[in-house]
């Protein structure tokens, strides 16, 4: 790990925030992938036991400037299988 932290690139302390950044990055889309497939996986498996998905509308407002205004974006979540 000593090895690590005395690289030349590691040095400064933009890089490290840089670097730490991406990981983040990174392990938050896996953890995103991993949460979809889950719930990919409830689907087909309640389509395999002749269920039918239900789903339920989702509003979520994003922001869009400073003054704020705001942008509401709908979206389905899978609920439970009927």
């Amino acid at each position: 790990m000593q090895k690590i932290a005395k690289h030349p690139f590691l040095r400064s302390p933009s890089n490290r925030a840089i670097v730490v950044f991406v990981l983040i990055l990174g392990l938050s889309m896996v953890g995103l992938a991993i949460g979809s497939d889950r719930e990919n996986a409830e689907i087909r498996a309640c389509k395999e036991k002749g269920g039918t998905p239900v789903f339920r509308k989702r509003v979520q407002e994003i922001p869009i400037n400073d003054r704020g205004e705001r942008v509401e974006r709908e979206y389905q979540v899978f609920d439970y299988c009927r």
